[in-house]
């Protein structure tokens, strides 16, 4: 929002959770309220973009909230989105090394199915989703959490895995892979 605003936008912003709306307000004077949009107090046709960065997989009712944001934006408007992608190489790795070592390798799923992550997506899912909210879907590309961010979050999230290292460590061959392999881990709609 504060990049957006820095370009000349007029920008608002919603989140469910009230530490980050406050964050938001505090750190960067601007407009944040508390709630979802199915239940947000923003008039029908008042946006003409509405961006969901690492949102939708944290929404217990998606179908729901894209209908609510397709209400919100104006005819023509635009909703953009990044999410976690299920056809990423890491999730893939992760649910073949669960089959070929069973609980040996569990613990790698936890690691790419985040547990305040209610869906996963595809394009392919991602496509029904949108079509169910009303919306056409006009590009898809991918994407990659920054090596760092996603360090940190494993160190933040995972302190009790002894494993946590093992991960981190092998994040930069399967990322340079998922890379080569056009699989990276985000999918941007």
């Amino acid at each position: 929002l504060d990049t957006a605003r820095s370009r000349g936008w007029t920008v608002r912003g919603l989140d469910i959770s009230t530490a980050a709306s406050e964050a938001a307000r505090g750190a960067y004077s601007l407009e944040v309220g508390v709630g979802t949009l199915e239940q947000t107090p923003f008039a029908p046709g008042e946006f003409d973009v509405l961006t969901l960065w690492d949102v939708i997989e944290h929404i217990r009712r998606p179908v729901e909230n894209v209908q609510a944001a397709n209400r919100l934006l104006r005819m023509g408007g635009i909703l953009a989105m990044k999410t976690p992608d299920e056809a990423s190489l890491f999730k893939w790795l992760a649910r073949v090394m669960y089959r070929l070592l069973g609980k040996r390798a569990a613990f790698l799923l936890k690691y790419v199915y985040y547990i305040p992550h209610y869906f996963s997506y595809s394009e392919q899912t991602m496509t029904r989703l949108l079509t169910r909210g009303g919306f056409e879907v006009i590009a898809y590309e991918k994407d990659e959490t920054p090596q760092d961010f996603a360090s940190e979050k494993i160190q933040a999230h995972y302190t009790m895995d002894p494993r946590r290292a093992l991960v981190i460590g092998l994040l930069p061959a399967v990322r340079w892979f998922a890379r080569l392999l056009g699989r990276p881990n985000k999918l941007v709609v």
